[in-house]
């Protein structure tokens, strides 16, 4: 057992990893002493294990008191022995031992020093298990970028700093491929002990991923300007974001959209071209949750403030895109307002859409793009708005009139 092979490899795992000099000599210490514990018993306290990292050497000294008879070995040292080294001590004296580095093993067998050096691997393996999960925990919500090591069993591998950190298939955005050795961004979404030490979890589906991509896009966000009052994600296929300005000079969702949409697409390519949807936040709940199921429009919302729960009532043209494909469109909606909504169709006859009426087959097209889409809209309309429609004459427009009064 050389110096080597002790201090200074001990020093050379410290610095790599890291670990503090004083934690490592305070480890070397302990580690000889339990040596010695395992040698002469744990209840000797007559030896003080002296560690110089600078030197790379150990010393081990033992104070032993010079007898005519050694009944203790831990403790005494027959003077015929202590002689030996000093002429002139006699019974009763105490003498020092120096157990030098290279001198110990001579005094402890080579069953002892091997558990020695395993105790010393194991408590320097644990100090840096401790270290890297003390230094991620403070970490959580941070935005990453590693490379991608390898995917296994759906679970994906990205390495940082000589970190292994563990992205699992939730935790990915659908449909993205990942190829070994490229750079990945990811936030880091917990930290968690396992039997084999701490495992980083890192995440690109969830919201706080979106959060700190904003943050990262538009320095609005980033400086407290606008602020990100919620987030819902569909991973990789849609988001909505509720975004407020505290300045009445920046608009939210032109800070987060960007000149030409050039923020906001950066982000989207981020996502695997998830679509975003921002919302403009408002105090009233029912404007906030006529916002948040855009495109469709609700005719009509009862909320029941009590119940968090409100019931959105939609023209028949309109319910399936409220609703949207497999319930996206209105699940987002609840969730980035914190309502649970419901959608229900308007039956009355008013919600009829001009589409599903004969004599308005010919200006269904050209009145959507005056947003007048049912009955209800066209008889909200004035004389003046439908009479600048292409085709639609004062004679037409009493055609089309009566046709909708016959139907109601």
């Amino acid at each position: 057992m050389n110096s080597e092979g002790i201090v200074e490899s001990a020093a050379q795992i410290a610095k790599t990893k890291g670990i503090s000099r004083q934690a490592v000599a305070e480890i070397l210490q302990q580690v000889f002493l339990d040596l010695v514990y395992k040698k002469y018993g744990n209840e000797v306290d007559n030896f003080e294990v002296i560690v110089n990292l600078n030197s790379g050497q150990i010393e081990i000294y033992q104070e032993m008191e010079v007898v005519e008879t050694v009944e203790q070995v831990a403790s005494e040292i027959s003077l015929s022995e202590a002689q030996q080294f000093e002429d002139d001590v006699e019974i009763g004296d105490p003498y020092i031992r120096v157990i030098e580095q290279d001198d110990l093993g001579n005094h402890f067998d080579r069953r002892l020093i091997s558990l020695a050096k395993q105790n010393l691997s194991q408590q320097l393996q644990q100090i840096e298990k401790n270290k890297i999960f003390d230094e991620y925990s403070t970490r959580i919500n941070e935005i990453i970028t590693g490379e991608v090591h390898q995917n296994r069993q759906e679970t994906l591998y990205v390495v940082l700093d000589k970190i292994e950190m563990r992205m699992p298939k939730e935790e990915q955005i659908p449909g993205e491929k990942y190829r070994r050795g490229k750079n990945l961004r990811a936030v880091i979404k917990e930290v968690v002990q396992t039997q084999k030490g701490p495992e980083v979890i890192i995440s690109r589906s969830s919201e706080s991923f979106l959060r700190r991509m904003l943050e990262i896009e538009v320095p609005e966000v980033f400086d407290g300007i606008v602020e990100v009052h919620g987030i819902a994600r569909d991973p990789g296929k849609r988001a909505k974001i509720v975004v407020e300005s505290f300045d009445k000079r920046v608009d939210a969702v032109g800070a987060c959209v960007g000149v030409n949409g050039v923020r906001i697409q950066s982000i989207v390519r981020e996502l695997n071209n998830e679509k975003i949807d921002i919302i403009n936040y408002s105090k009233e709940p029912a404007v906030l949750i006529a916002r948040a199921l855009s495109p469709a429009r609700p005719l009509e919302l009862e909320i029941d403030e009590q119940q968090k729960r409100v019931t959105a009532l939609f023209a028949a043209d309109d319910i399936a895109v409220a609703i949207g494909e497999s319930g996206q469109n209105i699940n987002l909606a609840s969730k980035v307002c914190g309502y649970e909504i419901d959608a229900i169709k308007d039956e009355s006859i008013e919600s009829l859409s001009l589409l599903e009426i004969d004599v308005f087959s010919r200006f269904a097209e050209a009145l959507s793009k005056i947003n007048i889409h049912t009955i209800q809209d066209f008889t909200n309309a004035d004389s003046e708005t439908l009479l600048d429609v292409p085709g639609i004459g004062e004679k037409t427009l009493e055609k089309l009139t009566t046709a909708i009064e016959e139907l109601l």
